[in-house]
């Protein structure tokens, strides 16, 4: 038996990931509230999927006690974190309203991520990270995330690149990646 838990900070894609592990075939829900909310994990199919933002609602998650949780019921726990270019999460974070200044965005993405790698470190679990752009935009990457787990990409995937809402970020990133100096700008 096995349990994905999909985890990453507010609107880093946690839920695309979910619903597309729900697509290829694991029980799970990708919404705020989920069945399994009660960390209950007994009884459940052979393959599940479990979401968790951080934080979760103004909660940050004890993913050690889930992952315990998940392993007390008979589950081998494959945790995948997902990754977001911090600027698009943060403008994602901000217009959605989970944080109301850039500021608090910039910090709870870091704080997010060093959260999540602190308790999946200390549950003893190395994580898959799920690259955003990448899930959302090449085929390829989608076959071979899929693949590592035993899993078949499904082929009715409905994905879109959310980060094309922010065109000024995307030139942003493209000019620090690239070492290029904005035009007027030495």
């Amino acid at each position: 038996m096995r349990a994905f838990l999909v985890v990453g900070p507010e609107s880093s894609g946690t839920r695309m990931v979910t619903h597309a592990l729900i697509k290829a075939g694991a029980f799970g829900q990708q919404g705020h509230q989920q069945e399994m909310d009660n960390l209950d994990f007994s009884g459940r199919p052979d393959l599940i999927v479990f979401r968790r933002s951080v934080p979760h609602g103004n909660l940050w998650p004890d993913l050690n006690r889930i992952i315990r949780r998940m392993t007390e019921a008979g589950y081998t726990v494959s945790p995948i974190v997902t990754y977001r270019d911090k600027d698009y999460c943060v403008r994602a974070q901000l217009r959605v309203g989970h944080k109301t200044t850039e500021a608090d965005a910039r910090a709870s993405y870091y704080w997010a991520y060093k959260h999540i790698f602190k308790q999946l470190a200390a549950a003893g679990v190395f994580p898959v990270v799920c690259h955003y752009s990448s899930f959302v935009n090449n085929e390829e990457f989608r076959k071979l995330f899929f693949a590592q787990f035993g899993l078949r990409c499904p082929p009715d995937l409905e994905l879109y690149d959310a980060n094309l809402k922010y065109p000024d970020v995307s030139w942003q990133v493209f000019m620090n990646e690239s070492g290029l100096s904005q035009p007027g700008n030495p």
